[in-house]
């Protein structure tokens, strides 16, 4: 099975869960993702099981930043785990963060919708990660929020 394919039912079920705008339709845009694979900016981690069924992901931007251009960081674009599958998800963030490590990178920012966060905030504060942001959104065409 394309990854790609095995990744669609995923990214389903976590708009369900994390949506802000839910009318507006999930649409991946794969060539963007293989361009900045390509690219060499884009990472993307999958937990799996024994098996080798997906149970989750983790995908990110990295790159130099660009008011720090010597300190390679990740941005986090999506982090998602299935709700049956959870239990391990402290230890799926310690491996993507050893790997990011291994590339180099600095500073890793994880993204966590403010509702639900699906418990990952108390995870990544137990594993060092610091709040420093709070990101605000606002619906421009004139249609209801959330």
């Amino acid at each position: 099975m394309d990854l790609l394919d095995e990744l669609l039912p995923l990214f389903i079920e976590h708009n369900a869960y994390v949506a802000h705008f839910k009318d507006i339709r999930l649409e991946p845009d794969y060539e963007k993702y293989l361009a900045a694979e390509e690219f060499g900016t884009f990472r993307l981690f999958t937990a799996r099981a024994y098996g080798g069924d997906l149970l989750g992901y983790s995908a990110f931007f990295v790159y130099p930043n660009i008011q720090r251009k010597s300190s390679l960081q990740a941005d986090s674009h999506a982090l998602f785990i299935r709700e049956e599958h959870r239990g391990f998800g402290g230890r799926f963030i310690d491996f993507v963060d050893q790997e990011l490590k291994k590339e180099g990178v600095e500073v890793v920012y994880q993204t966590v919708k403010a509702s639900p966060d699906l418990n990952f905030s108390p995870i990544l504060e137990r594993k060092g990660y610091q709040l420093t942001e709070i990101v605000w959104a606002k619906r421009l065409n004139g249609r209801a929020n959330g």
